[in-house]
């Protein structure tokens, strides 16, 4: 007997989402552990002016939301857009390029919604994208200052 092709794809993208979110917990995880202890990141300076404490904020947020993740059903705690942002500003403190692919990983849901958010984040004035000098094929997405400025104000409201 076959099984239903909706529901198989279901279970698919729940298994799926269940990855990315563990993917994520176990990245932020990683990075707490390098943070020293007296709350100083890692990187003292960033060549984007973001202060090293917004951006430790901005790692714990995306450790609790995928924590919530595990007890909370995803398919209706939707922020995709704002995942991609947080992600995105943690990785410019970092001086560390994004990749498409990687920015729809970190938005916790299907790769082809991604893709959309990001478009509308760059028609909106939040995100670039830049072609790789080396691989063409490769796209680079970078927050930009309007849109690092309103979560290091959001992170900062939010002690």
């Amino acid at each position: 007997m076959l099984a239903h092709p909706d529901l198989e794809k279901q279970v698919r993208e729940a298994k799926m989402r269940a990855a990315v979110s563990e993917l994520s917990t176990i990245a932020a995880q990683l990075t707490a552990m390098v943070q020293p202890t007296d709350g100083r990141a890692c990187h003292p300076s960033s060549s984007t002016g973001v202060s090293p404490t917004l951006a430790v904020r901005a790692t714990e947020w995306l450790r609790f939301q995928n924590a919530r993740n595990r007890f909370l059903p995803s398919s209706i705690l939707r922020d995709y857009a704002w995942n991609m942002l947080v992600d995105l500003f943690v990785h410019d403190h970092h001086g560390k390029k994004v990749s498409v692919s990687s920015a729809c990983i970190s938005s916790g849901g299907p790769p082809t919604t991604a893709l959309r958010w990001l478009t509308a984040l760059e028609k909106a004035g939040m995100i670039t994208r830049s072609a790789d000098l080396d691989d063409r094929r490769k796209v680079y997405v970078e927050i930009t200052p309007r849109a690092r400025e309103a979560i290091a104000d959001w992170l900062s409201s939010t002690k």
